[in-house]
């Protein structure tokens, strides 16, 4: 696919200033400026990296938030 025009740290930082503890890619999809399935796939990947967590929650919706390495991207 195209290059990721948001970091690591930049997605971690959306997800840290949200104002619930967890987000959803619906939650936060525009202000990644990308689809709902962009933002997915790419929150994944942190997952995959280990910046986020995830858990499946009902029958299709997955939350994530910020592991302590997340944490650490913000501080950077």
């Amino acid at each position: 696919g195209r290059p990721p025009k948001l970091s690591a740290e930049e997605i971690c930082q959306i997800v840290a200033l949200h104002p619930e503890p967890v987000v959803t890619a619906a939650d936060i999809h525009e202000e990644m400026d990308m689809t709902k399935r962009g933002a997915q796939a790419r929150l994944k990947r942190l997952v995959e990296d280990g910046y986020l967590e995830s858990k499946k929650v009902g029958s299709a919706a997955v939350v994530f938030w910020l592991t302590p390495k997340g944490r650490e991207a913000l501080a950077e």
